[in-house]
């Protein structure tokens, strides 16, 4: 608002009052106590609404420079109502999973704590992390919960990290990350040694010698044998 002395006298004293939820931002407002004859200040103000629906307020000018008579400029905004989107956990962790296996889902609930709907909901998971069930809709409504599920099937050995998006196309609503975390294994590899085994010709009758046989697991992860 640009406010101006348009007469020679200056205004003494000078001062701005607002009422309602309207106030000032003193780094970009140059009115002072005083406005010089002839001269114009700006007064910049911001709007925080307290409450959904029409406000009105107003900006008061006022000085002891005699016959200065106060000024009033009415101000109004509307509030609106949001949406508040948060999740049951930051993070998800999967731990150790074989490759190529996929691990059991685990759960995450959405929540919209605002007090206006989430539209144009949108849940997604990176690779090679991916959602098997989604129990939200296109539109979470104030005050209510979803549920989505997701599982881990890892493609290469070692720590995997991905992400779980949640977005809403409403205002003023900020997109939610989830972390997620895994390992994937390589399963163990079974060889034995000697391939074949040769026991010649042997009395119908009678046990052979023995041989041995050595089994090795040659891959990272440990194996259960069953008994021979």
């Amino acid at each position: 608002v640009t406010l101006s002395e348009l007469t020679k006298q200056p205004l003494n004293q000078f001062t701005l009052t607002l009422a309602g939820p309207f106030h000032l931002v003193p780094a970009l407002t140059t009115c002072g106590a005083t406005l010089a004859g002839s001269s114009s200040c700006n007064a910049v103000l911001i709007y925080t609404p307290t409450a959904v629906g029409a406000q009105a307020g107003s900006l008061t000018l006022s000085s002891i420079t005699p016959g200065f008579t106060p000024v009033t400029i009415p101000l109004g905004g509307t509030g609106l109502a949001v949406g508040q989107l948060t999740v049951s956990a930051p993070a998800l962790g999967f731990g150790s999973v074989l490759l190529g296996t996929t691990s059991g889902a685990q759960q995450l609930t959405l929540a919209n704590s605002g007090a206006a709907a989430l539209d144009g909901l949108a849940v997604a998971a990176s690779a090679p992390f991916a959602l098997t069930g989604n129990g939200c809709g296109s539109t979470l409504a104030p005050g209510s919960l979803c549920t989505v599920t997701v599982a881990y099937t890892p493609t290469t050995a070692g720590n995997s990290t991905g992400t779980l998006s949640v977005t809403s196309t409403s205002i003023g609503v900020s997109p939610v990350q989830v972390a997620l975390t895994g390992n994937g294994l390589a399963p163990g590899a079974l060889e034995v040694s000697p391939s074949f085994l040769v026991f010649g010709s042997q009395t119908i009758g009678q046990p052979s010698l023995t041989q041995p046989v050595t089994v090795f697991n040659t891959g990272p992860t440990a194996l259960t044998l069953q008994p021979i």
